[in-house]
């Protein structure tokens, strides 16, 4: 394989994950990022990967960024600074980016999707189908990679886990109720698995959840391992009034599921509390 893998959202989570998998794998990374001094570009740029500037709002740059490539991690960010859902510039985003990749000839798209491929009413969730239609109308080939939530939210200050995870959510959910989770490295190991195979002759739905764990095995587990999680509790409606409602939904309709099947090789959440300690 010699043609660059285009990576977008790689000074993020999962796009870093899938960036850094496939550059641990040899394979030719293309990083795109509005701001190619980003500390987070830099470190990929020192791994290895070339890093170019494009914006997702911005067809031209988009193309030029991706000419020559033939495969590509697609995310768009789905909320703002503050937590709360941006859908208008998540599917404006998605649409330039399936146009763009359309127009430069790329052959498979592996895209970060949410929820389990099939409309929920979720607008966070069905974003990610409207984008997916998108690619798919300029004949790439999909496929779509649907994780649980991932295990991060519950120590990552930049999910502010004390106020969502262990704030809200239990009210929602319970403490005892089984939840999916699933740990970001394997989402980006997952996806840089199907970045770097033959290009597929039909598109796919991949659900990847790691384990199965309620949210009081979890706290257990972590204060177990001395990382004891901070809560506090935070009535509904300042909940709402802070990022909206995207959150609330999204865990009731963790509720109303229970058919989550665990993915094989996965990372589980005592793996990865003890991955923490490392």
């Amino acid at each position: 394989m010699h043609d660059p893998i285009a990576v977008l959202g790689a000074t993020g989570r999962t796009g870093g994950a899938t960036a850094r998998h496939l550059l641990g794998q040899g394979a030719p990374v293309r990083v795109l990022t509005r701001d190619p001094d980003n500390p987070a570009a830099r470190a990929l740029q020192d791994l290895g990967a070339q890093v170019v500037p494009a914006d997702m709002g911005d067809d031209r740059s988009l193309k030029d960024a991706l000419d020559g490539v033939t495969r590509l991690f697609n995310v768009q960010p789905a909320f703002d600074s503050r937590g709360r859902y941006q859908g208008e510039a998540e599917l404006a985003q998605g649409a330039a980016v399936a146009r763009a990749a359309g127009a430069v000839g790329v052959q498979h798209v592996v895209q970060l999707a949410a929820g389990r491929g099939v409309p929920s009413g979720l607008p966070h969730f069905d974003a990610k189908l409207t984008i997916r239609r998108g690619f798919e109308a300029e004949g790439i080939t999909v496929t779509a990679i649907h994780p649980g939530p991932f295990m991060e939210l519950m120590v990552d200050p930049g999910f502010a886990p004390a106020l969502a995870v262990w704030g809200k959510e239990p009210r929602i959910v319970g403490w005892d109720r089984p939840v999916p989770w699933v740990a970001v490295s394997d989402i980006g190991r997952v996806a840089g698995a199907a970045l770097t195979g033959p290009v597929p002759d039909t598109g796919s739905t991949v659900e990847l959840i790691g384990d199965l764990r309620s949210l009081g095995e979890c706290r257990r587990l972590l204060t177990e391992a001395g990382r004891r999680p901070r809560r506090v509790p935070i009535p509904t409606f300042l909940f709402r009034a802070m990022v909206g409602d995207e959150f609330l939904e999204m865990w009731r309709w963790l509720t109303t599921v229970d058919d989550f099947t665990v993915t094989e090789g996965l990372l589980d959440v005592p793996a990865w509390v003890d991955r923490l300690a490392d």
